[in-house]
């Protein structure tokens, strides 16, 4: 019976355990490349990514200060809208106490920010990482790739009073850096199935047994 069930165990182990790894990146935390959100009217910013296998999101990584104003920004995974980021909001952060920076070109602090609705990112689809000010009176230093390493960055917003008006302009000259993290959402391998339907076909056996005994 002992060892039934360690076979179960190990059944269970092997199917579900999956390592983390990168989904996207263009992140350089090293990095002194620095664009601004909300000067000159642009109130958010965004960047395509595209996972190559169905994965679950763990993680995303951005490099933040504030430049003026609140130290806070929303950031949000969005879907693909025809080129452009969409309405639907798969996954959202706010972000508060942002470390205030004097002067644009330095190392920004990182952000980790954990996913914590289980998305599954599809392989294949594009999805669009989006940072916003969080009023038209802040600014916020983001790190950024000149040229863009993404061939898709936008900003978001009206360049007359900075604030976001659910439009989309681009693209653009310098991307939005960032990383995306993810556990693949893979089936378990087919030795996996076969010994946990081993150890299942055991345990029918086993307990057919007991009772035919009884």
């Amino acid at each position: 019976m002992t060892k039934l069930l360690l076979a179960l165990n190990l059944a269970a182990l092997s199917a579900t355990s999956l390592s983390a790894g990168v989904i996207f990146s263009d992140f350089s935390p090293a990095s002194n490349n620095v664009g601004t959100l909300g000067s000159g009217g642009r109130p958010a910013w965004a960047s395509a990514f595209t996972s190559s296998d169905t994965e679950q999101l763990s993680q995303v990584k951005v490099a933040l200060g504030s430049l003026s104003g609140t130290a806070a920004a929303t950031v949000q995974i969005l879907n693909d809208a025809s080129g452009v980021p969409g309405a639907s909001v798969l996954e959202s952060w706010s972000l508060t106490g942002i470390p205030t920076i004097s002067g644009g070109t330095q190392t920004l602090p990182v952000e980790t920010l954990l996913d914590a609705t289980n998305l599954v990112l599809n392989g294949g689809t594009k999805y669009w990482l989006a940072i916003f000010q969080p009023d038209s009176g802040s600014s916020l230093y983001f790190q950024d790739t000149t040229p863009p390493n993404n061939p898709s960055p936008v900003f978001g917003g009206n360049p007359l009073n900075g604030t976001f008006n659910g439009t989309w302009t681009g693209p653009f000259a310098a991307s939005l850096s960032f990383e995306v993290d993810g556990t693949p959402a893979a089936a378990p391998e087919p030795a996996s199935l076969a010994l946990l339907g081993s150890a299942l076909a055991g345990l029918g056996g086993l307990l057919a047994r007991k009772n035919r005994s009884n």
